[in-house]
């Protein structure tokens, strides 16, 4: 009897060893928590969570939709997802509240996170970040990481976020057209975002222009060379060619990121055209030299479409010295030599409108604009082609902006449209 109730105890002991080992072999088939992140990061502990609930976070994208935001970690170079409800709050560095909407991607912020199941609870910009809008003057070197706002800067590494609207795109695609909206923390960038991106203008048919001038809003020149490109700062613009006689205007809308293509050949009209131009200068007895060639501005001229230039000299007077870009049927211009406000002040305020080009666009057209001021009478030659080209474009007097036959401007009226 003792021999039996052993044999039943070995066999109650193997059968409790067997069922063990058959548990630790099961598969749990339960769910797993990703306790918030996006979909292929590694689920964080506990403790990993609570210490970067104070970290900080760029915006990356938001889906209104499925109500999501998901966010690039700064510290750990991670994206994590998150899910937002009617009752998550939004502030801005200021702690006023705002909109999910106003956290466009880019923003640099700091969450809280609803304890049990990792809702959004709070969503701040923060307050330790700069933010620069409307920035035009930048430049950036990928091999050194430096962007440059102005004369100061930063540095910036591989975890740098670059938006054109909500679309995420490649720093290379940043261009001098460009306006930008830049985040960071101290001397370190940490998002930029196109505000005014770019779009390109394409020349077709320009074999009767060649050589001539286009402009654009009658404040930026550019020679006209073989189906050329502009690439130009996203908006509507009036497109205006002039040349060899022929001219005309057009509206062209560029679009972010698109090519619009301009026919020259259907703008520029059938014939040669010429305009009828009468001077008022207020200095008796004063010289005017048109393309080199004395003329009687006492009389009204016809000249051809195109650029022309000027120069008037008078005894005792510095010289005078423009260019003259027409694209209308007729026009009066009023030069003044004398007086408080003399044909240096005017020639100033020409300058002063190069000089707001430069700073609007200034890596931008830096091949066609100049800050020479035109007054003195050596200023209209130069050595070469292209100094010729942009010591001209600081002297362009655009004296119609309109192809209506009633169109007059005076030159007072040319200088104010172009520092507008």
């Amino acid at each position: 009897m003792k021999q039996s109730g052993k044999h039943w105890l070995l066999a109650l002991v193997i059968f409790t060893v067997f069922v063990a080992l058959s548990g630790c072999g099961k598969k749990d088939d339960g769910p797993v928590s990703m306790k918030g992140y996006a979909s292929g990061v590694e689920a964080a502990t506990e403790e990993e969570i609570q210490a970067e609930e104070s970290s900080l976070y760029t915006v990356s994208s938001v889906d209104t939709t499925l109500s999501t935001m998901t966010f690039l970690n700064i510290d750990t170079g991670r994206y994590e997802q998150y899910s937002y409800t009617d009752g998550t709050i939004f502030k801005d560095r200021h702690g006023s509240l705002i909109s999910a909407a106003s956290m466009v991607p880019g923003k640099v912020v700091t969450l809280t996170l609803r304890d049990k199941d990792l809702i959004l609870e709070k969503v701040e910009q923060s307050a330790d970040a700069w933010e620069m809008d409307d920035i035009g003057k930048f430049s950036y070197n990928e091999e050194d990481k430096i962007f440059t706002i102005g004369d100061t800067k930063y540095s910036y590494d591989e975890e740098l976020q670059v938006f054109s609207g909500d679309a995420a795109i490649e720093l290379s695609a940043v261009t001098g057209q460009d306006t930008l909206r830049i985040q960071g923390i101290d001397r370190k960038v940490l998002s930029v975002s196109v505000t005014t991106g770019h779009g390109v203008i394409q020349l077709v048919n320009t074999q009767a222009l060649e050589g001539g001038w286009l402009s654009l809003n009658h404040k930026n020149y550019y020679k006209i060379t073989e189906n050329m490109q502009l690439e130009v700062p996203e908006g509507t613009y009036e497109l205006t060619v002039a040349g060899n006689g022929y001219g005309g205007s057009t509206e062209v809308a560029v679009t972010r990121n698109e090519q619009i293509s301009v026919d020259v050949d259907s703008i520029k009209g059938e014939d040669p055209k010429y305009c009828t131009l009468t001077f008022a200068v207020d200095v008796a007895g004063a010289l005017m030299y048109i393309d080199g060639s004395q003329v009687d501005y006492t009389q009204p001229l016809q000249l051809q479409y195109g650029i022309h230039s000027i120069q008037i000299t008078a005894d005792g007077y510095d010289t005078w010295s423009k260019r003259l870009y027409v694209n209308s049927p007729e026009a009066q211009i009023e030069i003044a030599l004398s007086g408080d406000d003399t044909g240096s002040t005017e020639t100033e305020s020409t300058e002063t409108a190069g000089n707001e080009e430069n700073t609007t666009v200034e890596h931008k057209h830096s091949d066609s604009t100049s800050n020479s001021s035109g007054t003195n009478s050596s200023s209209g030659s130069s050595s070469s082609d292209s100094d010729a080209y942009r010591k001209a474009l600081s002297e362009i007097i655009d004296t119609l902006t309109s192809n209506n036959n009633s169109s007059t401007s005076t030159l007072n009226q040319v200088v104010n449209s172009l520092t507008d």
